[in-house]
C-alpha cells in the first residue's frame, strides 16, 4: 500500500518542479484515489480462490505498474496517460488489503497464531504504509539517474525531513518508482524460485454481504461513521500536501509526514479511550473536535488576503494535524462500538466493507478541493466538512446515544 500512498507527495513534487499544474494535480489525486476505491471494494468482493490468484501475481503486476509510473514521470508531457493509469492501477494492492479482513483475527493478542493477523493492526497498515511514504520519497528523490529527462529542477522551494531544497535545486522523481520496480522484480524472482510458496487465504465461512446490506440497518449507520473518520483521515492525507503547497507555497514536505504518524499514534488511543468510556461517546467528542478544527481552518483559508498569507500558516497546519488526530482516535472508537452492534462472526466482514466505503474520501475531498480552487475558495470546502461532522454529531447521539432510543449504546 504504500506506493499508491506515495503519490500524493510524488504530485507535490512534480508540481513544484512545474511538470503539473494545479489542476492536474488535483485530477492525479482523484485517479489514484477511484484506484483505491476500485481495488479495495473488488477485494472485499473476490472468493478465497480469486484473491490467492491476485497475491500470486501481486509482485509481476506491481513491478508493470511501477515501470509505467516511472515512464510516466520521466516523460510526462508526452505521455500524460500512462503516468494517469499508473495512478489508477497503483491501487492494485488494495484487493489483497481488502480481503485481509476475512483473514484476520476478531480477539485478543493471545489470539495470534502466526498466520493471521489481529484485525485492529490491518487497519493500522494505512496508517503506518501513508507514513513510511511520505517520509521517504521525499529522501528517494534525491538519488540521481543517468537517464536524460529524469533530473527536475525545484521552481519552489521544498524540502525533506531532513533539509530544505532551495529553488533551483535537482531532484529526480523518477528514482522512486524505478526503486519501487526493482523491489517488485526481487520480490518476484523470490516468489517464483522459492520452493513451497504458500498464498494464506483459504476458503473460511463468509458472512454474505449482501444480506448485511440489506437487513442490518448498523452497516449504514456504521459505515457512515467510519467513513466520516477513517474516510476523513484517508481523504485529508491526500490532499493536504498539495493544498498547503498551492496555498502557501511553503515547504510543506518537511511536515506533512507528521499527519499519518500522529494518526498512528491516535487511533490506537481512541480505541483504548472507546473501551474505557464507551466507543460512541469517545466518537461523540471526537466528531465534536473534528468539526472545530474544520472550521478553525475554514476560518484561516477565509482570512487569506493574498496567496502564500504566510500569517495564518501556523494555525491552519494546526488545525489540520487536529482534525487528522481526532479522525484517526474517532476511528478508533467507532470500531470499538462495531465490535458492540455487529455479532462476532460479522465484524470482519464489517470492517472489510466500510472500509472499502472509507477509501471513497481519497476520490472526493481532490476533487471538491479542485472546484473550490477553480472558484478562488478552498474556506467553503472546509466548513462545508465542519457541516458534514455536526450531522454526523447529531445522527450520532440520536442513533446511539438517545437513553431510551432504540439502539442506545453508549
Amino acid at each position: 500500500m504504500s506506493y499508491w500512498a506515495s503519490w500524493p507527495i510524488m504530485i507535490v513534487l512534480m508540481y513544484q518542479t512545474r511538470q503539473l499544474g494545479v489542476t492536474d494535480a488535483f485530477v492525479l489525486l482523484a485517479v489514484c484515489g477511484a484506484g483505491g476505491v476500485l481495488a479495495r471494494v473488488i477485494g472485499s468482493l473476490l472468493s478465497a480462490q480469486a484473491t490467492a490468484m491476485v497475491s500470486r501475481y501481486h509482485n509481476l503486476a506491481m513491478l508493470i505498474v511501477a515501470a509505467a509510473g516511472f515512464v510516466g514521470v520521466v516523460y510526462q508531457q508526452t505521455h500524460m496517460g500512462i503516468l494517469a493509469l499508473a495512478l489508477l492501477l497503483s491501487g492494485y494492492p488494495a484487493i489483497i488489503y481488502g480481503r485481509a479482513f476475512d483473514s484476520s483475527l476478531v480477539g485478543t493478542r493471545s489470539d495470534l497464531t502466526g498466520t493471521s493477523l489481529p484485525s485492529a493492526w490491518v487497519v493500522g497498515i494505512i496508517l503506518i504504509s501513508t507514513f513510511l511514504a511520505y517520509l521517504l520519497v521525499p529522501l528517494v528523490v534525491m538519488l540521481p539517474l543517468p537517464i536524460e529527462g529524469a533530473a527536475k529542477t525545484f521552481v519552489m522551494s521544498s524540502g525533506n525531513l531532513f533539509s530544505r531544497q532551495p529553488i533551483g535545486a535537482a531532484i529526480t522523481p523518477a528514482s522512486f518508482p524505478l526503486l519501487m520496480a526493482v523491489l517488485f522484480l526481487a520480490s518476484s524472482i523470490k516468489q517464483w524460485l522459492l520452493p513451497n510458496t504458500h498464498f494464506p487465504f483459504k476458503p473460511i465461512n463468509r458472512v454474505p454481504l449482501r444480506g448485511l446490506l440489506l437487513n442490518n440497518k448498523h452497516l449504514w449507520y456504521v459505515g457512515i461513521l467510519y467513513n466520516m473518520t477513517l474516510g476523513s483521515f484517508i481523504g485529508f492525507s491526500f490532499v493536504l500536501p498539495i493544498i498547503l503547497e498551492v496555498e502557501f507555497g511553503y515547504s510543506t514536505l518537511m511536515l506533512v509526514w507528521m499527519a499519518p504518524f500522529l494518526g498512528i499514534l491516535a487511533r490506537p488511543l481512541g480505541h483504548w479511550l472507546g473501551r474505557l468510556f464507551g466507543g460512541t461517546l469517545v466518537t461523540q467528542v471526537c466528531l465534536l473536535l473534528m468539526s472545530v478544527f474544520a472550521a478553525m481552518a475554514a476560518r484561516q483559508f477565509l482570512l487569506m488576503d493574498y496567496p502564500q498569507d504566510m500569517r495564518y500558516f501556523d494555525v491552519l497546519f494546526i488545525s489540520m494535524m487536529g482534525l487528522v488526530i481526532s479522525s484517526a482516535m474517532a476511528n478508533g472508537s467507532v470500531v470499538v462500538t462495531l465490535h458492540k452492534v455487529f455479532p462476532l462472526a460479522y465484524v470482519n466482514r464489517v470492517l472489510s466493507w466500510v472500509g472499502s466505503v472509507a477509501f471513497i474520501g481519497a476520490v472526493y475531498l481532490p476533487l471538491r478541493f479542485l472546484l473550490a480552487w477553480e472558484e478562488q475558495g478552498f474556506a467553503n470546502v472546509m466548513f462545508e466538512i465542519a457541516v458534514f461532522f455536526v450531522l454526523g454529531f447529531i445522527a450520532n447521539y440520536i442513533i446511539y446515544l438517545r437513553r431510551h432510543g432504540e439502539f442506545y449504546n453508549p
